[in-house]
């Protein structure tokens, strides 16, 4: 977390915040509306995905608690949910774009989305091959890992995207 505030901290402090890095508090009605949109694709595309691989096995409703879900979501996202995004789409990203704009003479806005968004999307597939299984799942260890780093990779390109577009 210390981390995160201290990215935070450097992205504010240069002021360049969303004009370059892509972060701001201000809140437009606009960036809830897409983040909402690509979370209902992202969980029409992934969770059957997830499901039918065998990847997770959906439990009962009996072991569904309000509090374990808002547990798991502020554990997540505050150890680390900010320093992935902040890493990735914020860094990594920044950085692919930058570097793919200043090689090309007129870039147009698609591949400067989209080349980097593939990119760091793998990136951020491959790094969680050293995830293990911490469901019951019937998979082999290698399919396990293979499927994570697919699904992270496919995930990280709503994240890539979502970024983008606000």
């Amino acid at each position: 977390m210390h981390v995160d505030l201290f990215i935070l901290v450097l992205i504010y402090g240069t002021d360049l915040g969303r004009a370059h890095f892509g972060y701001s508090f201000q809140l437009r009605p606009s960036d809830g509306r897409v983040l909402l949109r690509n979370i209902v694709i992202a969980s029409l595309v992934l969770i059957p995905i997830a499901i039918a691989s065998g990847f997770v096995r959906p439990q009962g409703v009996a072991s569904f608690s309000p509090l374990k879900v808002l547990s798991y979501f502020a554990l997540f996202t505050l150890r680390v949910g900010i320093f992935e995004e902040i890493f990735f789409r914020s860094g990594l990203m920044v950085l692919f774009r930058d570097l793919l704009e200043a090689r090309t003479d007129k870039p147009s806005p698609q591949p400067l989305v989209w080349i980097p968004a593939l990119g760091c999307s793998v990136l951020f597939g491959l790094s969680h091959i050293g995830n293990e299984a911490i469901t019951n799942t019937t998979l082999v260890p290698w399919q396990y890992k293979g499927l994570y780093i697919l699904l992270a990779t496919t995930a990280s390109l709503f994240y890539s995207i979502t970024f983008s577009q606000t």
